[in-house]
């Protein structure tokens, strides 16, 4: 069998040409060690040059490790994994690999607009339903859709069945009431009407109600129906003179009093007996006996009173009257001696009527230039006397310390505002600086006192702090206008 491949070579001795040698030991010359052995030109041994390492790979199915391809002119990368690392060559922009073509086959270029490559460098599912501004609603179950705001347009009428209405337009003021085919329907509006409905049980709008309308199995009564009687909260009568009253009579029922003349009052007859008219005497509106106000009223000679409470005094008598306890006027309770004159004057417009009178105390203070800290009091006194619109009064007041308020001296606190003009007030004071003589006046419209120092020729300036010591003190008596 060698033999048969080998020209010129000797079979060892002892061996069969067909046999299968061992040349265990032997050199072959001509040969490069550990390389493959194939046949030149001639068909002689020869080694075979190869590049890389490892065992010879044969043609079919071998198992190549990192291989060298170079530039294959042909392959099928059906099996392959993993892309060239320089990428795929594109004739254009905006190209992808891909398949355009129905049916199976090569790897084509397909068109990527600009909307698709915002879509595919989104980094989630989020971010690409905001790029389609698909909004949430892409993410809802068909059956259980929210929509917070906007519109929703296009959509057919919603039926009963699934909530709706199953109309599309509703005229103002229209009513929706459901018909015999289980649906929706409409009325039309109208003014001034009410809901009604006809034999076939449908509503409508209408200026009329049907006649025989009842309520609770009662017939409701209308205008210009039947009289309503007494027993369903009516009067039972259809006419009613002018001043005609109505009263109820024996049976239940109610009768009309004809109107009685203008000189006549209303006097009850009793239990079981009709009201009459009866002649009365005088004018104007009728009173009772409790409190009743009588105008210009004919007293006759009454058997007694208590005329406390009354104003005026009698025409004659008046010489040998003798008041045993006080008076009161204006409204205020008489005490047991004087007159006296309410908290709050009834102001009478007559010159020559007093109609105000009252007596009482007051605490002055002072202030320098509006303050008042620091300033003490020895002695503080006011009181007054209240005549007409005329107030009189006096002032005492001694300081322990005035203080560290700096400014014009004012004497605040007075009983009433005075008028609106101011009014000169005559002051005594004590360990004050002044020049001249000291003078006051009562502010218009207020309650205070303004001192001055007023020299014998100058123009008269305030007292400030600094003219008073910690022991100042004065006396002013003041009369002034309300």
């Amino acid at each position: 069998m060698l033999k048969d491949k080998i020209t010129g070579f000797n079979v060892p001795q002892g061996l069969s040409p067909t046999d299968s040698p061992t040349f265990a030991g032997q050199t072959v010359t001509g040969l490069t060690a550990s390389k493959p052995v194939g046949t030149d030109a001639n068909k002689a041994l020869a080694s075979l040059t190869t590049t890389g390492s490892g065992a010879v790979a044969l043609a079919t199915s071998p198992a190549l490790v990192t291989p060298a391809l170079g530039t294959p002119t042909a392959g099928v990368l059906t099996s392959c994994t993993g892309l060239p690392a320089g990428g795929a060559s594109f004739t254009a922009t905006d190209k992808l690999l891909g398949r355009a073509t129905a049916e199976a086959g090569v790897g084509e270029e397909v068109a990527c607009t600009a909307a698709g490559r915002a879509l595919l460098d989104d980094a989630d599912a989020s971010t690409q339903r905001g790029t389609l501004g698909l909004g949430t609603i892409a993410t809802q179950a068909a059956d259980n859709v929210s929509i917070s705001g906007g519109a929703v347009t296009g959509i057919t009428d919603l039926v009963v069945a699934d909530g709706g209405t199953g109309v599309s337009t509703l005229a103002i003021n229209g009513i929706l009431f459901g018909n015999t085919a289980n649906a929706v329907q409409v009325t039309a509006a109208a003014a001034s009407s009410v809901l009604v409905t006809s034999g076939a049980n449908v509503p409508s709008l209408a200026t009329d109600i049907p006649t025989a309308v009842t309520i609770g199995a009662k017939y409701i009564y209308r205008a210009e129906g039947t009289d309503i009687p007494v027993a369903d909260g009516g009067t039972g009568v259809s006419t009613l003179a002018i001043g005609g009253l109505l009263t109820g009579n024996a049976a239940n029922a109610v009768q009309v009093l004809a109107p009685g003349a203008t000189t006549t009052v209303l006097v009850g007859g009793g239990a079981g007996t009709a009201p009459v008219w009866t002649t009365a005497t005088g004018s104007g509106a009728p009173v009772r006996e409790t409190s009743p106000t009588l105008v210009t009223p004919a007293l006759g000679t009454p058997a007694s009173g208590t005329l406390t409470s009354c104003t005026g005094l009698p025409t004659a008598g008046l010489a040998t009257q003798v008041f045993v306890a006080g008076v009161g006027v204006g409204g205020a309770a008489a005490g047991t001696g004087g007159v006296a004159f309410p908290a709050t004057a009834v102001a009478v417009a007559d010159a020559n009527t007093l109609d105000d009178y009252e007596e009482g105390t007051f605490t002055p203070a002072i202030a320098f230039g509006g303050g008042t800290t620091g300033i003490t009091y020895g002695t503080i006194h006011g009181r007054y006397t209240k005549m007409g619109n005329r107030v009189l009064g006096i002032v005492q007041m001694q300081l322990t310390a005035k203080g560290s308020s700096a400014g014009a001296l004012v004497v605040t606190g007075l009983p009433f505002t005075a008028a609106a003009h101011p009014f000169a007030i005559s002051i005594q004071p004590w360990t004050m600086a002044y020049v001249g003589m000291v003078i006051g006046t009562v502010v218009a419209s207020g309650t205070t006192i303004n001192l001055y120092e007023y020299p014998e020729a100058g123009v008269p300036t305030a007292i400030l702090d600094s003219d008073c010591a910690d022991n100042t003190g004065f006396q002013i008596t003041f009369i002034y206008e309300v």
